[in-house]
């Protein structure tokens, strides 16, 4: 019985001199004959594929030539050159061997086998030729990227400066808690708003990057913060807001809300540090509680504490109600209390009605100016109590400064105020409701000293590593929206 044998291959036409050329440059220099950049090659051990693709172009017997997959653009251009040549019999035998080039079911992991033209696409012919080769599907490797790009954040403050003495350090210790293999952060500036580069701009406090008490100068930065936004929303950048307070705490201008407005509608993520916050735009929310400030302060030792001081500190505005603790001090009974006032007034009216009201009372001292850290924390350590009388309150840093020095505070009652008194107990956040009277100091001063507490308040739920890992969560949850709207 006769077997039967398979027909021979078709002899195949030498290449056309450019693919000898182009072959020659590759083999003998390593070099692109186009952009002269070296070519980097896989090794034939762990790539059969690449080294059959190799022999193949140096024998001269088929129209390839090799690139390393490393270089797709020089592997287009090449291919281009090689394959789409009018009539090459190489097509013709394809059809046998790749019938998924004309039609038919294409393989798992197979590129597309038409390009734009509608002609072959250069990787289907290199795919479908290495495949007949090698008996198998090839394996062409590629680039290794690195796992994780960081993401660029850029704050809505300036730049911390070692000279200028730092009022807040709530971002300075949340932007160094974050893994620079993670968030690469730079920090808003006035001079690069139309220029510099950023993936997720983060908003802390808006009204103070429009707020000046020039008028024209006030309005020239609401205007270019509305030109900012304009640039992100065609850019599709994303944004991050962290909402310390709902409302300013004071009444900006007309085209200051409207400006304010539009970046809320604009905020992809707001980050919020406290279960009480509104939301009224539906904006996705992640929970991130304030930090501790043990990482800035260094905790003051209890035997510190002197009997009867009583102690509000911070920038002192209208809303803050200093006005009602002057007024209730003044009317209690125990000579053994003291008030300390300490910070800056927001007004000469406002440090003039407060240094008229101290003069009535010897027990009162007063400190307004700024208040540099270590005398803070001097002050904080010999208070007994910390009073901050707000008239409205949502979140306080004062209060998270008193419970990391380990004070109780005595504030009034609202919805974020509970959930503080939930956490770390009635013993360390005292609560009144309606007005701060002399019977609340008195009846605090005794429950505080009546009532045992630990020596040091509870803050595992809020330290610093925690709390910029779940910031960062944030920033990739807004980053891969606009991620997917750009791929769309």
């Amino acid at each position: 019985m006769r077997t039967k044998t398979s027909p021979p291959a078709p002899r195949l036409k030498p290449p056309a001199p450019v693919v000898l050329q182009l072959a020659q440059a590759t083999r003998d220099e390593g070099r692109s004959p186009r952009t002269r950049q070296p070519l980097r090659r896989a090794s034939p051990a762990t790539h059969p594929s690449v080294d059959t693709c190799s022999r193949v172009v140096a024998q001269g017997r088929a129209p390839l030539l090799h690139a390393h997959p490393y270089e797709p653009g020089e592997l287009q251009t090449a291919s281009k050159v090689l394959w789409m040549s009018r009539g090459h019999p190489m097509q013709k035998s394809l059809q046998g061997t790749a019938p998924w080039l004309h039609g038919g079911a294409r393989p798992m992991g197979a590129p597309p086998c038409r390009d734009r033209r509608g002609g072959f696409a250069p990787a289907a012919l290199r795919y479908a030729r290495t495949a007949s080769r090698c008996g198998q599907a090839p394996s062409f490797p590629r680039k290794t990227m690195p796992e994780s790009v960081p993401i660029t954040v850029m704050q809505s403050l300036a730049a911390p400066s070692q000279n200028k003495p730092t009022s807040n350090p709530y971002t300075r210790l949340l932007v160094e808690s974050m893994p620079a293999e993670r968030v690469h952060t730079k920090y808003f500036r006035w001079s690069g708003f139309l220029f510099d580069q950023f993936d997720v701009l983060h908003v802390h406090w808006p009204e103070v990057l429009v707020r000046h008490p020039r008028k024209i100068v006030h309005f020239a930065k609401c205007v270019a913060l509305r030109i900012f936004l304009a640039r992100i929303r065609l850019q599709k950048k994303a944004i991050v807001r962290t909402v310390h307070n709902v409302e300013p705490h004071e009444p900006g201008s007309r085209i200051e809300s409207r400006v304010l407005a539009a970046l809320d509608r604009q905020t992809d993520v707001r980050i919020v540090l406290n279960e009480a916050t509104p939301n009224p735009l539906g904006t996705p929310t992640v929970l991130v509680p304030h930090g501790h400030y043990r990482d800035w302060y260094d905790e003051p030792s209890s035997d510190r504490i002197v009997s009867g001081n009583l102690l509000t500190f911070g920038f002192i505005r209208a809303y803050k109600g200093v006005d009602d603790l002057l007024s209730a001090f003044r009317e209690t009974m125990d000579q053994s209390l003291t008030l300390t006032i300490a910070g800056r007034a927001d007004s000469h009216q406002t440090s003039n009605f407060i240094e008229e009201q101290a003069a009535l009372d010897s027990r009162i001292s007063l400190d307004l100016r700024f208040i540099p850290d270590n005398e803070l924390a001097s002050h904080i350590a010999r208070a007994e109590v910390v009073i901050l009388p707000y008239r409205e309150v949502h979140n306080s840093g004062a209060a998270l400064l008193a419970l990391s020095m380990n004070r109780p505070v005595l504030m009034r009652r609202s919805d974020s105020t509970l959930l503080l008194q939930a956490e770390f107990g009635a013993e360390w956040v005292i609560l009144f409701d309606g007005i701060l009277t002399h019977e609340v100091i008195e009846r605090t001063v005794s429950a505080i000293r009546a009532t045992p507490r630990s020596p040091r308040a509870d803050m595992s739920s809020r330290e610093w590593p925690l709390l910029a890992d779940k910031t960062i969560q944030a920033y990739e949850i807004a980053h891969k929206r606009h991620s997917k709207r750009n791929i769309h």
